[in-house]
Parts: C-alpha cells; sequence; structure tokens
C-alpha cells in the first residue's frame, strides 16, 4: 500500500491538532456529585437546598440580595387564602409557592407575607389611609418606577424614598407592586426605626445609611413568618441533595401531598 505523501500528512497531523484544541474549550463534565444539572444547589449558611422551579424563579427574580437564603425545605405547606396546599419553600424576606394550575410564568408566586403579617399584628389594612391620586408625588428622576403612581386596586400611591430594590427583576417588582400602606414610620423585628412600606406580598424598608444597592430592601418577613415553626422538620438544616433526590422532591405536588398523609 503506498504510503501518503508528506502534504498529505502534515494536513492530518494539523488536522489532530485543531480537534484537540477544539477537545480542551469544550467545558468538562463534572462530577456527578456537584449535580451536573442545573436542578438544585445547596446553601451551607442556612443548611437548605434551592431546587426548581423555586430556583429558576430566585435566580430571575433577584436572588440573595431581594429574597435572602432559603430557610427550609420545600415542602407541602397549607395556604390560608386559597385554602389549598402548595409546594412552598420560605426564605429569610418571603415565601414562594408552586401553583401548578396556573400557566407559565404564574407557576411560582409569593404569598401574601404583607397582608398575613399585618393580620397577626391585628392591623386591618383596608382601614390605612389611602392616597389622593390628584395629589402631587415625590418622584426619583434617575430611577423613574411604575410604582410612583396611586394603586387603583388598593388605594395608596408609593413616595420616592421607597422605590423598587435595585436588584429585582421587573417580574419580581410585578409581585411585590401592590401597596396597601402609605410609607410611614415603623419599628421592625431586628429593633430598626425605618421608612416603611407595606405591600400584599412584602414589606418594604429603607436604610438610609446603608450603601447602594442596599438603601431599599424587603423586611424579613420570611423569617417572621416562620419563626414559630422552626421545630418543623422542613426548618430543620438539611443534608445537601444528590439528583436523585432533588428529583424526588419535585415530583409532583398531589403525589407528595398523599404520601406525606398515607395514601
Amino acid at each position: 500500500m503506498p504510503r501518503p505523501s508528506r502534504p498529505l500528512r502534515r494536513r492530518r497531523a494539523i488536522l489532530a491538532l485543531l480537534l484537540l484544541a477544539a477537545a480542551a474549550l469544550l467545558p468538562t463534565r463534572p462530577a456527578a456529585a456537584s449535580n451536573p444539572i442545573y436542578f438544585t444547589r445547596f446553601y451551607p449558611e442556612t443548611g437548605h437546598n434551592l431546587i426548581l422551579p423555586f430556583l429558576a424563579a430566585w435566580d430571575e427574580w433577584g436572588g440573595l440580595m431581594v429574597f435572602g437564603y432559603p430557610i427550609s425545605e420545600s415542602f407541602m405547606d397549607f395556604n390560608p387564602d386559597l385554602g389549598q396546599h402548595f409546594m412552598t419553600q420560605y426564605f429569610e424576606r418571603n415565601r414562594f409557592e408552586h401553583h401548578r394550575e396556573q400557566a407559565w410564568p404564574y407557576k411560582v408566586q409569593l404569598g401574601r407575607l404583607g397582608v398575613e403579617a399585618l393580620q397577626r399584628q391585628g392591623r386591618d389594612w383596608t382601614t390605612f389611609p389611602k392616597a389622593d391620586p390628584a395629589a402631587p408625588h415625590y418622584i426619583r428622576r434617575d430611577r423613574p418606577t411604575p410604582s410612583l403612581r396611586s394603586s387603583g386596586a388598593t388605594g395608596p400611591a408609593m413616595g420616592w424614598s421607597l422605590a423598587t430594590p435595585a436588584s429585582a427583576s421587573a417580574r419580581a417588582w410585578r409581585c411585590l407592586a401592590t401597596p396597601i400602606s402609605e410609607p410611614q414610620l415603623e419599628t421592625n423585628s431586628s429593633g430598626d426605626t425605618v421608612l416603611t412600606q407595606w405591600f400584599e406580598r412584602a414589606r418594604f424598608e429603607y436604610h438610609p445609611s446603608n450603601p447602594d444597592p442596599y438603601k431599599v430592601l424587603l423586611g424579613l418577613l420570611g423569617t417572621e413568618r416562620s419563626a414559630e415553626r422552626r421545630g418543623e422538620a422542613p426548618f430543620q438544616p438539611a443534608a445537601e441533595l444528590d439528583l436523585p433526590h432533588a428529583r424526588r422532591a419535585r415530583a409532583p405536588p398531589s403525589r407528595i401531598w398523599s404520601r406525606s398523609v398515607g395514601r
């Protein structure tokens, strides 16, 4: 058999080198223990796992800066407003709920922690003073926001100092932005007296001494709401989930609920 010519051997050698270089640039497959699929993430700071679909929503809507760390595992919990059980996960500053019956992107919703917190305090937000839509409102020209107008549904209008947290996405802002009070000074659970505005699903606090972008923060409603439940299993520190266990945790809520009640 005739031996390949020198130019042909050279071209083959160059092609082999190019293939090796291209292979070196490809991402390597991580070990199975590091969860190669975007499916679950473990936070040793609180000892809890964050899995889909809450993981994707948490990342998209602002993540740690807006909602804080997860402080529970995902579990079936009762929603008193709707009288139903939903897959739920608590975070320091809010509560996520998985509403499978809704169309995307409304499957993951924030709990009505603002309303619930006021109810626990014995305060009826429907009796709060309402804003006059015709009255002038201060607007930050450097960061205009649609919140700076009267809400036809609830009445209050938002003042300049409680603009949306800078890291919150537009989708998260729409989830939060139903004000149910005017801005007013209140003392939070940390003992700080701060300008506060209540929303159906959050409490905004203005901390002027904080550096940007931490002046406007969501209150620690998730931590406050779950304080009396710390002894329950979902709130206990957990082990990091591997991929098979994360898949099992994402089983349809109806199946998980059936298992939890022994059916």
